[in-house]
């Protein structure tokens, strides 16, 4: 079953990796294939707050959440995907 999110959404987890040098949350509506960029980091977390998403600035829907932690070469695990709906 998918998350429900309305309002302000506090993602919490870990961006981290060997060498670190960002990471970035991007989303897309279902559906569609393009990701669209919604914030980035130069600072690693640990089991903490990667961000505020303000999902009012979005239709209400069914969307794909992505975060990608980059290493200092470019390089990137798999990303970590999920599926939400935002209700208003």
């Amino acid at each position: 079953m998918d998350a429900v999110l309305t309002g302000i959404v506090q993602i919490q987890g870990t961006a981290s990796v060997e060498r670190f040098a960002y990471y970035k949350f991007e989303f897309r509506p279902e559906g569609e294939s393009t990701w669209r960029f919604l914030t980035r980091s130069e600072q690693p977390v640990t089991e903490g707050k990667l961000m505020d998403w303000h999902t009012h600035t979005v239709a209400p829907g069914t969307y794909w959440l992505r975060l990608v932690v980059v290493d200092q070469t470019g390089n990137y695990p798999e990303p970590c995907e999920i599926r939400v709906t935002v209700k208003q």
